[in-house]
């Protein structure tokens, strides 16, 4: 989801618009800022629509109770490039995630990050498309990312389909139980 709230410390709170970057609000959204540090907005267009950053992903772990998350994830709708970013300092500073590779496509830079959700064993589980969709969506990938290790893989249940996927739910008593 583009809009979120810090689950360590619920005066934070995280927006990924569609054309004007990231905005972060600490006083439990009564006020806005955007966050300086974020280097892009997006820039990727369909049908004449901006997509923008397409979700925000805490990892709860990386904090304690009271504090800012410290390790956050934001997807990006951009032209080309690397299209998560990662902070591990509550958003002071940001580094891409290298694009995971697509079995369905054969490469890492067709595909467009849709939602993002971080499991509590340590995976940030993710949807990808070839369009924003929903029309028009032809491919797509689903992948889980090793937080601490910075690796990919792909889970995407049958890539013969040719079809993307978007939504995406992973179940908090069973992090191996994810819905797409």
């Amino acid at each position: 989801e583009r809009l979120q709230v810090d689950p360590n410390d619920n005066s934070i709170i995280y927006f990924g618009t569609r054309s004007a970057g990231l905005y972060r609000s600490t006083d439990y959204g009564m006020t806005w800022n955007p966050v300086e540090s974020f280097p892009t907005d997006g820039g990727y267009t369909e049908s004449g629509y901006s997509i923008g950053l397409t979700f925000v992903a805490f990892d709860k772990s990386s904090s304690e109770s009271g504090e800012a998350t410290n390790t956050i994830f934001v997807g990006a709708a951009t032209p080309s490039g690397n299209r998560i970013y990662r902070t591990d300092d509550a958003g002071e500073t940001w580094s891409e995630v290298e694009n995971p590779m697509s079995e369905k496509t054969g490469d890492n830079s067709t595909l467009l990050p849709i939602k993002g959700e971080v499991s509590g064993d340590g995976y940030l589980y993710t949807t990808w498309c070839d369009k924003a969709g929903p029309n028009d969506v032809t491919s797509g990938a689903v992948q889980k990312y090793s937080i601490s290790e910075g690796t990919w893989e792909e889970i995407t249940p049958d890539i013969s389909y040719s079809c993307g996927y978007s939504g995406l739910s992973v179940n908090p008593s069973d992090p191996q139980n994810i819905v797409v």
